[in-house]
């Protein structure tokens, strides 16, 4: 099929009319469809149609260009607005990392030389580092805030690289002990175990 000989309103009435809505659909990339998009609504003309034939121009442009409604009235709008429908690539980077993976590195070697859990005290030490014997790979961490550092000692690589294991030390609490009484020599001698529920009236 040629779309191109769909020039009228007609044609695409009678288009839409006597099409199963799977069969056709256009093939090809983004920017194939756009700029497909584009010609349509030049050739019809689109701005100077009436309501209802509008109406038809979209479904028309749904039915082969796979998109839906919204997406569709989204082009229509920017081909009204600007006079062209380009696709808009938009390719972010997202927020520049300031503090690198060999500075974490170099912040958990750093805590586990100086066996400190003060951010204030590392971060002393990194400005010494940096300031004073002029190492350069201070130089991120030298301006390092307190509370990043700890943010930064929260993350994955920090944790891969300081891993500290302690062993349970078990607690041996004499609960429900049982065992025989000593009075030593004391007459009357009696065991209560019982749980202090606070002086009530004294």
């Amino acid at each position: 099929m040629d779309e191109r000989k769909i020039k009228t309103i007609g044609d695409i009435a009678a288009f839409l009319a006597g099409t199963d809505r799977t069969e056709l659909r256009l093939q090809g990339s983004k920017d194939d469809i756009y700029a497909w998009v584009e010609r349509t609504l030049n050739r019809l003309h689109y701005g100077k149609l009436r309501k209802k034939e509008k109406g038809l121009v979209l479904r028309y442009l749904i039915h082969l260009s796979g998109y839906s409604r919204q997406q569709v009235t989204r082009l229509v709008t920017r081909h009204r607005e600007a006079g062209h429908v380009r696709r808009r690539q938009r390719t972010t980077n997202g927020f520049k990392r300031k503090y690198t993976h060999e500075d974490i590195i170099l912040l958990a070697e750093v805590d586990q030389v100086v066996d400190s859990t003060s951010g204030t005290t590392i971060k002393v030490y990194c400005q010494r580092a940096y300031e004073r014997f002029g190492d350069q790979r201070y130089a991120s961490l030298a301006g390092i805030s307190v509370s990043h550092l700890y943010n930064l000692r929260d993350s994955s690589t920090y944790q891969r690289c300081r891993r500290v294991y302690t062993k349970t030390n078990p607690v041996q609490v004499p609960i429900g002990e049982r065992c025989k009484p000593r009075p030593d020599g004391q007459p009357g001698y009696l065991r209560i175990d019982s749980v202090h529920q606070g002086d009530m009236d004294k």
